[in-house]
This record gives structure tokens, C-alpha cells and sequence, in this order.
């Protein structure tokens, strides 16, 4: 459960323009273990895919929830909204 959090967080990052969700995985501290699980995902991919899937599911999740949110701030404040995020 926690993994698909901190994939939730990844998501939203990767949404909001001027954040890196690769940034968002060192701060969750997921970056090293989600490079090693992707790099060596033949040697076991049972393994890999128990960690891996709840981080994709929560990042999906994320991204489709924060999409409408980032909509609905930039069509009522647009200058302010794109300000913020230049």
C-alpha cells in the first residue's frame, strides 16, 4: 500500500510542469530500488512485478486524478497558475 502512495506522488510530479517524477522517486526513496527492479527485471520477474505493479497502478491513479486538478487551476487562474509554473 505504501508503494502505491509513493507511485501516486510520482504521478502527480510527472503532471505538474517543472517537476521531475525521477526527482519525486529519490524524495519517496524509491529511485535506486525502481532502477534495479527495471534493469534486472529478467532475473526475476515475479519479484520485480510485486514491486513494480503497485508503483505503476499508483502513479496511473495519480496522474489521472492531479490531470483534472491541473486542468481546472489553469482554466480559472490562468496567469497566475502559469507564472507559478514558469
Amino acid at each position: 500500500m505504501l508503494n502505491f502512495v509513493k507511485g501516486a506522488i510520482i504521478g502527480i510530479a510527472l503532471v505538474i510542469p517543472g517537476l521531475s517524477g525521477s526527482i519525486f522517486a529519490v524524495v519517496v526513496g524509491l529511485y535506486d530500488r525502481l532502477l534495479n527492479a527495471v534493469n534486472h527485471f529478467r532475473d526475476d520477474p515475479k519479484k520485480n512485478m510485486r514491486f513494480l505493479t503497485p508503483i505503476g497502478l499508483g502513479a496511473v491513479i495519480g496522474i489521472l486524478l492531479s490531470t483534472k486538478a491541473v486542468l481546472v487551476v489553469t482554466t480559472r487562474w490562468p496567469l497566475p497558475s502559469y507564472g507559478f509554473f514558469i
